[in-house]
C-alpha cells in the first residue's frame, strides 16, 4: 500500500467522524455496525489478549482495521490500524502515537500494521510501548 493514497482517507474516516467514536464513551450503534459488517480480523484477535479486531473495507478495495481492547468487561482502548510496509519515520498523516506492529517477527520490516490506541473514556491518544 502506499500510504500517500490510503492514510489520508482512512483517518478522515477516524478523526474526521470523531464525535461518532467519543462523547466520553463509544458509541454502541457504531461499534455494534462495525463489528456487524466486517469480517474478524484474526491475527490481531490473537496477539492481543482480551481484543476484537476487525477489517474495514474501504470502496477502492483496500482497508483498515478497527480494535476494541478490553480490561475486564469494559472497553479499555479503541484502537485504529493501516496496513503496510515498515519505514523509519511513521505517515504524518497518522495522529497521536503510531506504534508499528510487524506480522511476521522475524521480517521486523515486512508488511504490518501502524497502530494508533486511544483511550476509550476521555479519547486521548496513548502512547503504546513495544516490546
Amino acid at each position: 500500500y502506499e500510504y500517500g493514497e490510503i492514510v489520508p482517507f482512512v483517518f478522515f474516516i477516524f478523526f474526521g467522524f470523531f464525535g461518532f467514536f467519543f462523547e466520553g464513551k463509544l458509541s454502541h450503534t457504531l461499534k455494534d455496525k462495525l463489528f456487524q459488517e466486517n469480517k474478524e480480523e484474526g491475527y490481531l484477535n490473537k496477539i492481543f489478549p482480551n481484543s476484537k479486531w476487525v477489517k474495514v473495507n474501504l470502496d477502492n478495495g483496500d482497508y483498515y482495521v478497527f480494535g476494541l481492547i478490553y480490561q475486564n468487561e469494559d472497553v479499555k482502548y479503541i484502537c485504529y490500524g493501516v496496513p503496510g510496509i515498515y519505514q523509519k519515520v511513521p505517515p504524518r498523516e497518522l495522529a497521536g502515537y503510531p506504534a508499528w506492529l510487524p506480522l511476521d517477527n522475524d521480517n521486523q520490516e515486512g508488511f504490518g500494521y501502524w497502530l494508533t490506541y486511544q483511550d476509550a473514556q476521555s479519547g486521548e491518544s496513548v502512547k503504546a510501548i513495544v516490546e
